[in-house]
């Protein structure tokens, strides 16, 4: 028995759904504010400031992380990339680590 495309049998296919959220903005803006904030802990590192911009950036890596743990799995956006717990436990782990090291580390300028 063979079968047949919906189109070979008169019919139509199903319509598509349109997305329950915003659509491409709304997948962005959760990686959105994390990436905005790294920016700006780079820009601060740049200035000279790499402590300051080490922790502004540790702070983005733990509100993504935050995000990820808030949002439910269809508006956490990109930032869902494995499943829930590997990436909490990854971007808040990586949050921390940067923020420890930037506390600790003792170079000549800060």
């Amino acid at each position: 028995m063979r079968i047949r495309a919906a189109a070979d049998r008169g019919g139509t296919r199903p319509p598509r759904h349109p997305r329950p959220h915003g659509g491409l903005t709304a997948d962005l803006l959760p990686i959105i504010v994390p990436l905005l904030g790294m920016l700006a802990g780079l820009v601060v590192m740049l200035t000279g400031h790499w402590r300051v911009g080490l922790l502004v950036l540790g702070a983005a890596v733990l509100v993504a992380g935050l995000e990820r743990v808030l949002l439910p799995p269809r508006l956490a956006g990109l930032l869902a990339v494995r499943s829930r717990p590997f990436d909490c436990t990854a971007l808040l782990l990586m949050g921390v680590t940067v923020i420890a090291v930037a506390a600790t580390l003792h170079l000549g300028r800060q």
